[in-house]
């Protein structure tokens, strides 16, 4: 948390002070350019996916409810805090709309607007080698390789840490599912280490498959940015999997929580549903639209 808000904190002041030369005031505020062929409400609602991965894996926290001491109460203020962190530090930039900052509140308002200020070659940004924009604007800030490199290592230690927590996560769901007998090898992936309480096995075959998901770009580029572009519409229909049920049933078979929300609950959870139904079908567009024949 001190990296990624001090970090941020960092870049924003690098991004408003050090560039001899900032955008127009009328080129943050005021312009709007769309080169992706779709109108513009399509082409911010497919922006809103990288938004979408900003907060998208509200159940990471889920994961380690046996090792909560009060679960009931722990998970949600875990949920709560992961997006109020997302609230106030991320921020990721889309180029379905060129143009588009899907900016998350306070934080990343400021980076956002500080981003804005720096860009003084539009084309530049779109068209950035490797599809890295951000590295394409923090050049342009200032001025250098080394300061570009700065920024750019903020990001990437901030990326570390969150992977070694997603690592674990991910071992600790494929031991759970070990344990109740749903994987090859059950015995073996289910075992524990005592001494370090943690599950090994488990953990070190999801180090494995990272590595080979990671081989995938060296073969074929398009098929990795499938892959992991599936990500937030698979993680967000299994949400609807499991809210569905509840709006169906009128919530009856659900459990009452120390946060349980009672008339409004349903409400709630059927706009959850309908919102990730919605936003699943703008995510499957394509970038540009088919040429007519």
């Amino acid at each position: 948390m001190t990296l990624v808000i001090g970090g941020g904190l960092v870049t924003i002041i690098v991004l408003a002070a050090v560039p001899d030369k900032h955008a127009s005031s009328s080129f943050v505020w005021k312009d709007w350019v769309n080169i992706t062929g779709w109108g513009n409400g399509v082409a911010f609602l497919t922006g809103v996916l990288n938004g979408a991965f900003t907060i998208g894996t509200v159940d990471a926290i889920t994961h380690l409810a046996e090792e909560l001491p009060e679960p009931e109460r722990d998970l949600p203020k875990g949920v709560f805090a992961q997006i109020g962190l997302g609230f106030l530090s991320k921020c990721h930039i889309t180029l379905f709309s060129v143009r588009l900052f899907e900016l998350t509140h306070i934080g990343a308002f400021l980076f956002g607007i500080s981003l804005f200020y720096s860009i003084t070659d539009l084309d530049a940004v779109v068209n950035s080698n490797g599809s890295f924009p951000l590295a394409a604007i923090y050049h342009q800030a200032t001025g250098t390789k080394g300061g570009t490199f700065c920024l750019l290592a903020i990001v990437f230690f901030s990326l570390l840490i969150c992977l070694i927590g997603t690592l674990l996560t991910c071992g600790r769901i494929w031991w759970t599912l070990a344990r109740d007998k749903a994987t090859p090898f059950p015995q073996f992936f289910s075992s524990v280490n005592e001494d370090l309480s943690c599950p090994i096995p488990a953990t070190l075959l999801c180090a494995f498959l990272s590595l080979c998901l990671g081989a995938i770009p060296l073969g074929s580029a398009t098929g990795f940015t499938v892959l992991t572009g599936s990500f937030i519409i698979l993680t967000s229909a299994s949400y609807a999997i499991a809210i569905a049920p509840n709006v169906f049933t009128g919530r009856k078979y659900m459990p009452k929580g120390p946060f349980h929300m009672g008339a409004a609950g349903i409400w709630v959870n059927a706009a959850a549903v309908l919102l990730i139904v919605f936003f699943d079908v703008m995510y499957c567009f394509r970038k540009f639209p088919m040429p007519c024949p």
